[in-house]
């Protein structure tokens, strides 16, 4: 009888009274981890084949963003049937064309 009782004290824990399904008051919470930064977008205008296909361009269709540059925004990939609006849809979070810079006023 005595190795039966102190198996069931073992299996209660440290016998403070909780019970096991009690176990979010006992346990102590890991601290959240750092949300990890999103990959810059890349740049379809200045972008090489490699970062394209990254980005979630498949290989065939990298070498029609590159062929059809420059563009003035992502849009211009749907106008210009490279990409149909679906796919434009899913990479427009990982893609960008970045404004234009103004040249400088001549004097």
């Amino acid at each position: 009888m005595a190795i039966l009782a102190v198996a069931v004290v073992g299996a209660q824990g440290t016998g403070t009274g909780t019970s096991s399904t009690s176990k979010s008051s006992t346990q102590t919470k890991a601290p959240a981890a750092a949300k990890p930064k999103p990959a810059p977008k890349v740049d379809i205008n200045t972008a090489s084949k490699d970062d394209l296909v990254k980005a979630g361009f498949d290989a065939a269709t990298a070498d029609k963003v590159i062929a059809g540059r420059p563009y003035k925004s992502t849009q211009d990939l749907v106008t210009k049937k490279i990409v149909d609006a679906p796919t434009l849809k899913k990479l427009s979070s990982k893609i960008t064309v970045p404004p234009a810079k103004k040249a400088p006023a001549k004097k």
